[in-house]
């Protein structure tokens, strides 16, 4: 897939859900001033793709130090059982 169709594709979706977060202040909030709703929705929609971003980051670091712990324990185990078979136990 080319490059500047990823971009369109992202751009669709980032699009869809100004959007649909335009509708909902429009609707809600910002009933009295419908005008407003389209820069709000921009900029909410900015901070919760920057969100979901850092809560996925959060998310992978955790999982990574899992993961080492994981593999420490491993090796550890490996080594140790090298070690007592080659003791004969």
């Amino acid at each position: 897939m080319e490059l500047s169709a990823v971009f369109n594709v992202v751009y669709f979706f980032f699009d869809l859900l100004r959007s649909f977060i335009s509708f909902i202040v429009e609707n809600t909030i910002l009933r009295g001033r419908p005008d407003l709703a389209n820069s709000f929705s921009s900029a909410i929609t900015l901070l919760i793709t920057v969100t979901a971003v850092y809560i996925l980051l959060v998310f992978v670091t955790a999982a990574k130090k899992a993961i080492g712990i994981v593999l420490l324990i491993g090796w550890g185990l490996l080594i140790l059982s090298l070690i007592l078979a080659g003791f004969g136990v």
